[in-house]
C-alpha cells in the first residue's frame, strides 16, 4: 500500500491535484476490497470510510464523491443515490496560510462542501495508514495485498 500512498503524496508535492484526487479516492475501495473482497463495492467503502475516513464525511457521501468524481469526471453528487444533503464538492488547492477545509457553503438551494485538496488527500493517507496497521495481522489481507498492481521500472533508476 505504501506505493499507492507514496504516489498520493507525489501527486501532491507535485501540485498534481486531479492525480492526488483520483488515487485518493480509490485507495479506500482497495483496502476494504483486501479486507472484504466479498462484499459489494459501496458497501464496503462506506463502511471503510465510516471507520477510517477523513472530513467529516460520512461514507455514502463519500462513497458518492468517489462514484461521481471516478466515473464522471464530476463534482455534482445531487443525482447519486448514496447522497441526500449536498448538490456537490467544491475542492480548492492551498492558498499560503489560509486554510479552508471543511467548510460548508449554503447558496441558494444548493450545498457544497469546501475541501482543501491536498489536506482532504493526505487525511485519506492517514486513514489508509490506520487501516494498515488495524490489518497487520490479517493473513488473508496479507495475501491478498501481494496480487496488487507493481509498476517495474525498466529504466534502472532508483
Amino acid at each position: 500500500m505504501k506505493r499507492f500512498t507514496d504516489a498520493v503524496k507525489t501527486a501532491i508535492a507535485q501540485r498534481n491535484w486531479y492525480c492526488a484526487l483520483t488515487l485518493a479516492l480509490t485507495l479506500p475501495e482497495i483496502c476494504a476490497n483486501l479486507e472484504f473482497p466479498k462484499t459489494k463495492s459501496g458497501e464496503r467503502y462506506t463502511a471503510w470510510w465510516d471507520k477510517y475516513g477523513v472530513a467529516s464525511l460520512q461514507g455514502g457521501v463519500a462513497y458518492a464523491l468517489r462514484c461521481v468524481y471516478l466515473h464522471e469526471g464530476g463534482d455534482h453528487v445531487s443525482e447519486q443515490k448514496a447522497q441526500k444533503v449536498l448538490t456537490n464538492f467544491m475542492f480548492t488547492g492551498p492558498r499560503g496560510n489560509m486554510i479552508v477545509h471543511t467548510h460548508l457553503y449554503i447558496g441558494g438551494p444548493k450545498v457544497a462542501l469546501q475541501l482543501q485538496v491536498d489536506l482532504f488527500c493526505n487525511d485519506i493517507c492517514k486513514g489508509v495508514y490506520k487501516w494498515i496497521e488495524d490489518t497487520k495481522d490479517d493473513v488473508d489481507v496479507k495475501e491478498r495485498l501481494k496480487g496488487l498492481l507493481t509498476i517495474k521500472d525498466v529504466t534502472g533508476r532508483p
